[in-house]
């Protein structure tokens, strides 16, 4: 066998090879078939074909099969009636008030604006210990100063209150509370937080409660 020979000998092995190597590693073809429905079916997912009508309907879409377990949840609310969850009270921690530097910090050392004395924060706490004939105030106070702040409660059946709790007098951001007595059993009773200092008056929001039975 000639040199020549070899050669071409060779270089048709090598093109086969690299054939096979190509035809082995380029994946399998895309299976696409056409079901009784007109939807084009393929490895790479369902099409529907032009003029079909009929949605594509997923049997193994477990999303579908969650959703449409809800309707069957049933939630039971007798833990709100639950002597003890009545009795629990939210606590908040304040924070403080934040130190407030130049109202203008581009402006010229000197010449700032006189920053607003900041008012009193009071928040009214959804009352707790409620009984036939008492209840238990209570409010979150931020002092914006260290004058002494003076917190009442204003209470009564309808929203214009009518009865007043005695002073508390605080020096410090804190949690006041107080107890409403003479209460109506089983009746609705709206209460109010109210922060005095000096001439100036904080009223916070109103909240409202039942007595038990």
């Amino acid at each position: 066998m000639s040199r020549k020979t070899k050669i071409f000998a060779l270089i048709v092995l090598g093109l086969a090879a690299v054939i096979f190597a190509i035809s082995s590693f380029s994946g399998k073809e895309e299976d696409t078939s056409v079901n009784p429905n007109n939807l084009l079916i393929s490895n790479t997912g369902v099409i529907p074909l032009p003029g079909n009508d009929n949605p594509i309907i997923n049997s193994n879409d477990e999303f579908s099969k969650v959703l449409s377990t809800i309707k069957n949840i049933v939630i039971d609310t007798s833990v709100l009636q639950n002597p003890a969850y009545i009795l629990l009270r939210d606590f908040p921690v304040s924070l403080g008030t934040d130190s407030v530097g130049r109202s203008n910090p581009f402006a010229p050392i000197g010449v700032d604006s006189p920053v607003s004395t900041q008012e009193t924060l009071v928040q009214t706490l959804q009352a707790g210990k409620i009984t036939k004939t008492t209840a238990e105030a209570g409010a979150q106070v931020s002092l914006s100063s260290s004058a002494p702040v003076s917190v009442v409660f204003e209470y009564g059946t309808t929203d214009t209150f009518g009865s007043v709790t005695p002073a508390t007098i605080v020096t410090k951001n804190t949690t006041v509370l107080s107890t409403l007595t003479g209460l109506i059993p089983e009746t609705l009773y709206y209460v109010r937080a109210v922060a005095i200092v000096g001439s100036s008056t904080t009223v916070a929001n109103t909240t409202s409660f039942v007595t038990s039975k």
